[in-house]
């Protein structure tokens, strides 16, 4: 099969696509993402409080400006001595091109996805809402994987949001995309975990993928061999929820919750780099 995958320049969606690409060596794949969840506007200083900026520095500026640039440029024999490839390393994997990818709902976007003919697109916290159009392209349509439970909670950080809620667990959804309303597609499964509130937003988060990209890959399996998914419309009270307001933030702290542990996440990040450059 070709398959499309939509992803975002993230921390977390690329630790989920090093978990998948090898999954499915077997099927023709091109990589598509987006550089930022939503519009313009959701990046200014004004929108952005200091605490979702730190954390944004942790998700994506430390890995896309600082990180993954001295990766690629370490000869061939430093880089493959590493347990998490980079954006650009996952897509020479692929033999194709990383496809930046903003435009996705353009007449161009459109082109460009029907020049790879995708027979899947899979999605992965990419940041933009598909379009009619886009959706209608693949002939197996469109999975994406929602890093939360549904219909419970649907928009972004959900993770955030069901720690502040108290929750039991967290998990994550993968689901059809049939429609621009969002998260809102029939389901194909569900895997949920425990939360665990000695770990910050970003861990809890990045903990979700390793369930969640076996599910993708699962449905890749069935659908390759010509077998339906399995799918559920979704039912109960839907909610939906946007970036935290600072009020939240305030209550979020006030719990003793964190957004992030910055050692914790740079022992993280020493996966990505060969022996001879991890700190001790």
């Amino acid at each position: 099969m070709n398959i499309a995958i939509f992803t975002n320049l993230d921390l977390a969606s690329n630790f989920a696509l090093n978990l998948l690409i090898d999954k499915i060596a077997s099927h023709q794949t091109q990589i598509f993402v987006s550089s930022h969840v939503g519009s313009n506007d959701n990046l200014s200083s004004d929108f952005l409080s200091s605490d979702l900026r730190n954390l944004q520095f942790f998700e994506q500026s430390l890995i896309n400006e600082l990180i993954f640039p001295l990766k690629d440029s370490l000869p061939n024999s430093k880089q493959v001595a590493t347990q998490l490839k980079s954006f650009k390393q996952l897509a020479n994997q692929t033999s194709r091109p990383l496809v930046h990818f903003n435009h996705v709902n353009s007449q161009q976007g459109i082109d460009e996805l029907n020049r790879f003919a995708p027979d899947l697109i899979v999605s992965i916290r990419f940041g933009k809402i598909l379009q009619q159009p886009v959706i209608d392209i693949p002939r197996l349509g469109v999975i994406n994987l929602h890093s939360g439970l549904l219909p419970d909670y649907q928009g972004v950080m959900a993770t955030f949001w069901a720690m502040l809620n108290g929750e039991e667990e967290i998990g994550t959804t993968l689901h059809f995309i049939d429609s621009p309303k969002i998260d809102s597609g029939p389901i194909i499964a569900r895997n949920t975990q425990k939360l665990n509130y000695q770990q910050s937003y970003l861990e809890n988060t990045l903990s979700l993928y390793s369930a969640g990209v076996e599910s993708i890959s699962l449905a890749i399996e069935q659908l390759a061999i010509g077998k339906a998914l399995a799918q559920k419309s979704q039912t109960g009270t839907s909610q939906y929820f946007t970036f935290p307001s600072q009020q939240a933030l305030e209550q979020f702290a006030e719990k003793g919750l964190k957004l992030f542990d910055a050692q914790a996440i740079l022992s993280f990040m020493q996966q990505y780099l060969p022996a001879d450059l991890k700190s001790e």
